[in-house]
C-alpha cells in the first residue's frame, strides 16, 4: 500500500510541475488580469488595560482609595509614635510621591500599548508588577 502513495504522490508532483510550467510559458495580458478588490483593514478596537491594573474601580476612585489608606498608616504611625507635626507632612509628602509614580507609570504603560499596535504579551509582566 505504501508503493502505491509514492507512486499518486509523484504523479501528482509531476502534474504541478507540467501545470507550473505551462503557466510560465504562457503569455501576461495585463488586461486580462483579474485584480481582487482591496477590503480595508478594520481597525482593531482600543482596549483598555485599566481594569487589569485597578480591578473593577476607575482610577479616580483607586487614587482616592490609596490616599485613605496613607492617612490611616500615617495615623497608626502617629498613634504608636506620636509623631511631630512636620514628620506627618514629610511621610504625607513621601507617600503623595509614591501614588504619583504609580499612576505615572500607569500612563507610561498605557502608552507603550498603544505603541505595540494592542500586544498584551509586550506588556503583560508590566501589568502584572503593578496590579
Amino acid at each position: 500500500m505504501s508503493r502505491t502513495i509514492v507512486r499518486w504522490a509523484a504523479v501528482g508532483a509531476c502534474w504541478l510541475l507540467v501545470a507550473h510550467s505551462r503557466a510560465q510559458d504562457a503569455p501576461f495580458h495585463p488586461e486580462e488580469a483579474v485584480v481582487a478588490p482591496v477590503r480595508p483593514q478594520a481597525a482593531m478596537p482600543r482596549f483598555d488595560i485599566t481594569p487589569f491594573i485597578f480591578g473593577a474601580s476607575k482610577p479616580e476612585d483607586f487614587r482616592k482609595k490609596l490616599e485613605r489608606a496613607l492617612d490611616q498608616e500615617i495615623g497608626i504611625l502617629d498613634r504608636k509614635y506620636e509623631l511631630t507635626t512636620i514628620q506627618k507632612k514629610k511621610l504625607r509628602l513621601a507617600g503623595g510621591h509614591d501614588i504619583k509614580r504609580f499612576f505615572d507609570e500607569v500612563e507610561e504603560l498605557k502608552a507603550e500599548y498603544a505603541r505595540s499596535n494592542g500586544d498584551f504579551n509586550r506588556v503583560n509582566q508590566r501589568v502584572i508588577r503593578l496590579q
